[in-house]
């Protein structure tokens, strides 16, 4: 039986804001902007498609399946951190940047995309 919801984030929302240690579910295909930056671990219980900007401020971000073909800014001090055994691929147009850690364990990680040098990775 999977958790109750902590927050949904409709498909028509473009801009998805959390402060807040919280899982979302159905949020996914979304081109917007998504900004995590307050403590605590944020987990994204759905195939998340990022063709916008996903941002990673002091924070982890674990996501279960999906795609990048946007931009990843993983800060200092902040992981995003595929797991659950998912598939998730930084295509050709993705890009993952800045300073932080890309955690890859227990996961099948495709990059035909950039990993900016900067970026930790752990796989």
């Amino acid at each position: 039986m999977a958790p109750s919801p902590a927050a949904v984030v409709p498909a028509s929302q473009a801009i998805c804001t959390w402060s807040a240690a919280q899982d979302l579910y159905n949020c996914k295909d979304i081109a917007g902007i998504y900004t995590k930056n307050s403590d605590g671990k944020t987990t994204l219980y759905a195939i998340f498609n990022n063709s916008g900007l996903l941002q990673a401020q002091t924070v982890t971000i674990a996501l279960q399946a999906g795609s990048n073909s946007g931009t990843i800014n993983i800060e200092t001090g902040a992981t995003v951190d595929i797991d659950f055994g998912g598939s998730f691929e930084n295509t050709v147009d993705g890009t993952i940047q800045d300073t932080g850690v890309l955690e890859t364990t227990g996961a099948n990680f495709i990059n035909n995309g950039t990993i900016a040098d900067t970026v930790i990775v752990i796989n």
